[in-house]
C-alpha cells in the first residue's frame, strides 16, 4: 500500500476513532481529540503496531477507553 493511500487510512481512522470515543464517553469532541491524540492507542496505529490499524474503530475505543 503506498504511503499516501495509508496516511488517508489512518486520517479517516483516526476520525471515526475521536467521532465515536466523543459519543462513547459523553464528551465534547475537542476533548475527544485531547484524549485520543495523548494516548498510547493513537501511537500504535501511527507506528502501525501489530496491525491494529485494521481493527475496526468501535472496537479500539471500547477495548482501550472502556
Amino acid at each position: 500500500m503506498s504511503r499516501t493511500n495509508q496516511e488517508a487510512l489512518e486520517k479517516e481512522l483516526d476520525n471515526d476513532i475521536v467521532n465515536y470515543l466523543a459519543a462513547y464517553k459523553d464528551t465534547s469532541l475537542e476533548n475527544a481529540l485531547d484524549i485520543y491524540y495523548r494516548s498510547q492507542l493513537c501511537a500504535a496505529i501511527h507506528q502501525g503496531l501489530h496491525g491494529i490499524q485494521y481493527l475496526d474503530h468501535r472496537v479500539l475505543v471500547e477495548e482501550y477507553f472502556g
